[in-house]
């Protein structure tokens, strides 16, 4: 089976949409740099996630203790 497009009335495609040429639209970008996202982290950061990393590796049962430095960094990379 073929499926084909009937042509708008009036003869031309009316599914343009007009953007005004004036209109000022900030740079896309393409997705997240890893160099973007460490340069926003602070001293304080690192030592939040080594600290983090250690009681992870050294099999830290304090989940509580866990999730609230977790909290801690996530706010603290806030803008």
């Amino acid at each position: 089976m073929r499926v084909t497009q009937m042509p708008a009335s009036g003869g031309h495609n009316t599914n343009k949409i007009r953007v005004p040429a004036t209109a000022n639209f900030p740079p896309q970008r393409n997705g997240l740099n890893l160099s973007d996202i460490l340069s926003r982290f602070e001293k304080d950061d690192y030592i939040l996630l080594g600290l983090i990393a250690v009681l992870v590796f050294e099999g830290c049962d304090d989940y509580i203790l866990l999730a609230a430095l977790g909290y801690l960094f996530f706010m603290g990379i806030k803008e």
